[in-house]
């Protein structure tokens, strides 16, 4: 039997609040938005790495290796139009710096994988909070990709907050990236909130207009 769940949305600038409002995402609001999906996996089983897959957990010397390869992966993806700044090498350093210098960040969890010349194909990146492993990016060289990088550095750094004795780890994806969606509900992710940003208000740091829904809505 289908259970009638009421839809609820949070918006921060001139929307009506009251019992009973009913608030669906119109049409003409969702051509100005993108859409996010926030995905959790737990943090429970063991993951194997194949020996011929080369690893390595961040040190300061690769933060220019990890630029890099976040520098080609982002070229096209559907994310820069929400993080403008993966489209260069100047904000990819920008948003590596800041992410390592957070006091939650999972050094062994960040990972640069590298094939057998030593070429970087693939970075990941992880920080924590209480609980949770939150993975901040996934990327993979153009010229790598469809090879199965993604994949392994993906349970690798889920494998390392496993260690770290973290509950689940969670992330956040475009929702017309589906080879990113795809490649988290082969590792054991599920979708859990669907959220949508105005386009107008990406540079907001409240983020005001956004809309918070529960997956089962959409």
């Amino acid at each position: 039997m289908e259970q009638s769940v009421k839809r609820k949305s949070i918006r921060a600038n001139n929307t009506p609040s009251g019992p009973g409002t009913d608030y669906p995402l119109p049409e003409w609001e969702k051509l100005r938005t993108i859409k996010r999906y926030r995905m959790e996996c737990p943090l429970t089983r063991t993951k194997t790495i194949p020996s011929n897959l080369h690893l390595k957990p961040y040190q300061p010397e690769w933060l220019e290796a990890h630029v890099e390869v976040l520098a080609q992966a982002f070229v096209d993806s559907p994310d820069l139009g929400l993080f403008p700044g993966l489209g260069s090498a100047y904000g990819c350093q920008a948003i590596m710096e800041a992410i390592v210098s957070q006091p939650t960040f999972l050094p062994d969890a960040t990972l640069l994988a590298v094939d057998d010349h030593q070429n970087p194909v693939a970075s990941i990146q992880a920080m924590s909070q209480r609980q949770e492993g939150m993975i901040m990016n996934v990327g993979v060289i153009p010229a790598a990709k469809g090879k199965g990088w993604g994949k392994k550095i993906l349970q690798a750094s889920l494998e390392s907050m496993a260690r770290d004795g973290l509950s689940f780890a969670s992330l956040e994806v475009s929702g017309d990236n589906l080879p990113a969606i795809s490649l988290y509900q082969g590792a054991g992710f599920r979708k859990t909130r669907v959220q949508y940003l105005p386009l107008q208000d990406l540079n907001r740091p409240d983020r005001p207009g956004f809309w918070d829904l529960p997956l089962d809505l959409w």
